[in-house]
C-alpha cells in the first residue's frame, strides 16, 4: 500500500511540473493577438523620384528613388502608411497595412501614374516603352500601362506584321496623372 501512495504522490508532482513549465513557456512566447508584437515595415521606393513617408499622418524619412528604409519596432496594429513626393503634398501611394506577425512587411512603392493608350491606326500595333515591349494594342482598342515612374520615358508604337514604327514621342511624367496616348494614322493626300 506503501507503494501506492508513492506513485499517487509522484504522478501529482509530475503533472504540477508540466503545468508549470507549460505556463513558464507560454507567458514568455508572444502570440499573433499578443499586443506586444514588433514588426519592422520596409519601404522600397521604385516611384522614379525621391518621397516621404508618413504612418498614420506622421512623418517617418524619406527614400531616395531605388532605395529603401525602415521603420522599426512597429507594435500589432493596423496602420495607414503614404508616400508623398519629397517636399510636396502629392501623394504617390497609399495603403492600409496589418501587423499581426514579427517579421518584416515590404512595401513597394511603384509609379503612381499610368498611360492609357487609344489604338485608332487601322492596324494591330506593339507598344514599347523604353526599348521594352510592354504590350499589344488591337485596332479600335485601347491598353493600359500601370504604375509609370516618375522622369522621362520613350514610348514607340510599332506595326505588328512587320515592325516599321509608326509613332514616337519622349513622355515627362512629373505629376501623379493619368497620360492619354492616341495614335492616329496619318491623312494621306
Amino acid at each position: 500500500m506503501t507503494k501506492h501512495v508513492t506513485q499517487r504522490k509522484i504522478w501529482k508532482i509530475g503533472i504540477f511540473a508540466v503545468l508549470s513549465l507549460a505556463i513558464l513557456v507560454s507567458s514568455s512566447c508572444k502570440g499573433s493577438s499578443d499586443p506586444d508584437i514588433l514588426a519592422n515595415i520596409i519601404a522600397q521606393n521604385l516611384c522614379g523620384a525621391a518621397v516621404d513617408i508618413f504612418m498614420d499622418d506622421v512623418y517617418q524619412f524619406s527614400v531616395e528613388f531605388a532605395a529603401d528604409e525602415t521603420i522599426y519596432d512597429v507594435s500589432f496594429g493596423t496602420y495607414n502608411l503614404e508616400a508623398r513626393k519629397k517636399g510636396e503634398e502629392a501623394v504617390v501611394y497609399s495603403d492600409t497595412i496589418e501587423i499581426t506577425q514579427s517579421l518584416n512587411y515590404i512595401v513597394v512603392i511603384e509609379g503612381p501614374s499610368y498611360i492609357v493608350i487609344e489604338n485608332k491606326y487601322g492596324e494591330f500595333l506593339d507598344i514599347y516603352m523604353n526599348g521594352t515591349l510592354v504590350g499589344q494594342v488591337p485596332d479600335e482598342g485601347g491598353r493600359v500601362i500601370p504604375k509609370v515612374a516618375f522622369g522621362t520615358h520613350e514610348l514607340a508604337a510599332t506595326r505588328s506584321v512587320d515592325g516599321l514604327v509608326v509613332e514616337t514621342f519622349t513622355l515627362e511624367v512629373e505629376d501623379v496623372a493619368e497620360y492619354l496616348w492616341t495614335i492616329i494614322k496619318p491623312a494621306t493626300g
